[in-house]
């Protein structure tokens, strides 16, 4: 094999093109990886502050107490935009607490219970693992609600929550 030939090739070419075109390849390359590092970031950001509001019902019959709390289960706050409850799928209106005590006096009758109810008002900031009870009711006389009935008397009832992240991706977080 002669070497000639090669050495000949190697010595005609321009060195400084191919320098030049290298370094634009690169930088373009470059210049790629970072984009898609850059938005991967921003992906993983908007997941690692993402709320998750949900709502979870404690029973105690022995005790006649039941309660209904609001849990946001996600890595971030979630910032209220509004927050209505329905009743047969009607509209409660009020203002702070009213909707929920107008609720609860339309669904269980009688003077034989004690209630409290939270409210979380447009503008609030609901933390990661927060946990806030919406309604809490303790009956004074045994045997007056059996956990079915009282399952039963709210499924009447909704809450209907708008909330978004701090990236301002929406959530709707209806009860059923």
């Amino acid at each position: 094999m002669d070497c000639s030939y090669i050495i000949d090739w190697l010595m005609m070419q321009d060195w400084e093109a191919l320098t030049g075109i290298s370094s634009v390849v690169i930088a373009l390359c470059v210049l790629v990886f970072t984009v898609w590092a850059g938005w991967r970031t921003h992906v993983h950001n908007k997941l690692s502050v993402k709320p998750h509001l949900t709502t979870w019902t404690s029973k105690w019959p022995a005790q006649q107490k039941y309660s209904i709390q609001l849990v946001n289960n996600g890595l971030g706050p979630a910032l209220i935009k509004r927050f209505v409850v329905r009743l047969d799928n009607n509209v409660i209106k009020g203002k702070g607490t009213e909707p929920l005590d107008s609720v609860i006096r339309a669904l269980f009758t009688g003077d034989n219970y004690k209630f409290e109810t939270g409210l979380l008002g447009t503008g609030y900031s609901m933390p990661a693992n927060e946990e806030k009870t919406i309604v809490a009711i303790q009956f004074s006389e045994p045997n007056t609600i059996t956990p079915e009935e009282f399952e039963e008397k709210l499924s009447r009832c909704e809450l209907d929550i708008q909330y978004t992240s701090f990236y301002n991706d929406k959530f709707t977080f209806i009860s059923s």
